[in-house]
Order: structure tokens, then sequence, then C-alpha cells
């Protein structure tokens, strides 16, 4: 029984990841997945995300995913069919805009589907530096190891090691 158990849960997480477009990405870079199998669950620390601009990111359990490009967008996508499937023929960022559409008989409510998405960030232009993200650590800088990948840095803290 506990087996069985043990696979459910893992099959919830890697559901709950799926239900994020772009969080595995997020994920296997900053756990180091790729080109491995994708990492399956995240179930420890927070993950932060700083989106466009420059940002001063603090991760306080030295077990956090920190990208400072990367931002959640939630949005409300409208589709085809009446049962939420079908081509999106509609976004939308608030259920504002659409308060006059939906007792005009415009959209139906099981056209509606919630999107979550990991959306990148904006790059810096031509010459410039103007986003520019900084995680700050606590404790000794021995204790983390750190990385260069592909223009980000990632700092892991060892399992054994805590951060005051």
């Amino acid at each position: 029984m506990i087996a069985h158990v043990q696979r459910e849960d893992q099959r919830a997480l890697t559901r709950g990841i799926a239900r994020v477009a772009g969080l595995q990405a997020v994920l296997d870079h900053a756990l180091g997945s790729t080109p491995a199998p994708p990492c399956a669950e995240f179930g420890t620390g927070n993950i932060i995300l700083g989106g466009d601009g420059s940002d001063i990111i603090l991760g306080r359990g030295g077990d956090d995913v920190i990208d400072g490009d990367a931002s959640l967008n939630v949005r409300i996508s409208v589709r085809q069919n009446v049962d939420g499937t079908g081509p999106e023929i509609a976004s939308f960022d608030s259920m504002a805009p659409m308060i006059p559409l939906m007792p005009a008989g415009t959209y139906n409510p099981g056209q509606l589907v919630a999107v979550r998405e990991i959306m990148p960030g904006t790059a810096n232009a031509p010459g410039r530096a103007d986003n520019f993200d900084t995680a700050v650590f606590q404790g000794n800088l021995a204790d983390y190891t750190h990385c260069h990948q592909q223009q980000r840095h990632a700092a892991r803290l060892p399992p054994t090691t805590s951060s005051p």
C-alpha cells in the first residue's frame, strides 16, 4: 500500500508541475536536470521569480529556485469549443472586460480555461545592462556552490548545511 501511495503522490507532483507551462524548464535548469531525465518534483524551498527589470532577491532557506528574469502570468483563455477544447479565440488578463460578454452569450463559461505560464523576461538591449538581478545569500559564501550556465548563475546550498 505504501508503494501505491508513493506512486500516486509522484503522479500528483508531476501533474502539478505540468499545470504551469514553462515551470518544468525552470526547474530542470535550476536543479541541473537538463539533458538528463526531467525534474519530477520540487518539494522543498520556494520558487522565486523576479520578472523584467533589476531585482534584489533574498532566498531564505538555501533550497530555493531563483530566476530573476522569469515571471508567472495567469490569464483566461477562451477556447473555440464549449468544452474548453480547440484553438484559443481570445485571451483576457481579467474577468472585468468579459462581464458584458458573458450575459450577452458571446462566450460560454465552458469555453473559459485558466492558463498559468512562466514568461521569460525581456533581454537587455545591445550595449545595455539594465536588467541586472542580484541574489542575496545568507550565511557564509563558502557554504554555497556556484555555477554559471548560459549567462545565468546558480548557487546551491549543500543539504547538510543550514543557513542562519
